[in-house]
């Protein structure tokens, strides 16, 4: 509990600081080659609801039988990389294809109203994956099939797959390519809810069963958002735009959920790239205020 109180007070004490790297305006760029961002849809874009009889919010959208939370970030993650003239959006998910469009058509930009489908420069489904030649249906889908990225393009430097599973990338020369994010878990509108879930359900490994699983989850995006807007304008040097993302990405440990101040750093600029949409402390947790926690400190 200690922990969990003091890792949100230093994110509360990082929302009133400034970010410290300065923008270049949108469509500005620190380069003219052409970049590919490519998302993986299911558990990056959307998220699957634990209980979707009973559940009431928004952000939701239906494909057949089947309810999708969209993440928080993501519509506003992709309209702000779309003001890149260099910036190309692709989809690649190992989804079937009509229930992979349908579902794009449906998300749509909250400003442009744009759907996903149309400003998409490739989409990629079930059929795109490359076959690893394991015939045994016993191991993982991720082990007998890879998302080959020289389907978009060839330019591995200037090329980035996000992805929850890096078991898909092709190793060698593509590995470095994928935004390996770590583990999604079903979405809940709060930890308490998610703690209710585990106490029915304790052996679903998608139910987040700490409040740093529950809460990374949640604010992915923001921080994914600042690792891509870094390297777009090449704030770190002489890397390609795929090693700055690769290094970036470690160096913050994306992939983990734990809480780092380097973490928290990403998140609040990102946050704020983003339009700051939401409030951070209620995307931690709706219980939490800033003022609360800060409170007995002042």
């Amino acid at each position: 509990m200690k922990y969990r109180i003091i890792s949100s007070i230093l994110f509360c004490l990082l929302l009133v600081a400034e970010t410290r790297h300065a923008r270049h305006p949108a469509g500005t760029e620190a380069s003219t080659e052409i970049r590919h961002i490519v998302f993986d849809i299911d558990w990056t874009l959307v998220s699957n609801l634990y209980n979707q009889k009973g559940f009431v919010g928004g952000n939701v959208v239906g494909v057949g039988d089947e309810l999708y939370r969209v993440n928080d970030y993501a519509l506003e993650l992709i309209e702000e990389l779309i003001k890149h003239e260099n910036v190309r959006i692709s989809f690649y998910s190992a989804g079937k294809e009509v229930r992979n469009i349908e579902l794009l058509k449906k998300l749509k930009l909250p400003k442009q109203k744009t759907s996903l489908f149309d400003l998409a420069f490739k989409v990629l489904h079930y059929d795109d994956l490359a076959p690893t030649g394991i015939q045994d249906e016993s191991v993982s889908f991720a082990l007998r099939f890879k998302k080959d990225l020289s389907k978009i393009s060839e330019d591995f430097q200037n090329m980035v797959m996000i992805d929850d599973d890096i078991r898909f990338a092709i190793k060698g020369s593509q590995e470095r390519s994928f935004l390996w994010t770590g583990t999604q878990f079903l979405h809940f509108d709060s930890f308490s809810k998610a703690q209710a879930a585990s106490v029915l359900d304790p052996n679903n490994k998608f139910i987040p069963k700490t409040y740093q699983e529950w809460s990374q989850s949640r604010l992915k995006l923001a921080m994914v958002g600042e690792i891509l807007n870094r390297s777009l304008e090449d704030l770190e040097g002489d890397r390609s735009f795929a090693e700055n993302v690769f290094e970036l990405s470690k160096e913050i440990e994306i992939s983990q959920n734990n809480y780092s101040t380097k973490k928290a750093e990403f998140l609040n600029a990102g946050n704020q790239w983003l339009g700051a949409k939401k409030s951070l402390l209620h995307s931690l947790d709706p219980d939490l205020s800033c003022r609360g926690l800060l409170l007995p400190l002042l």
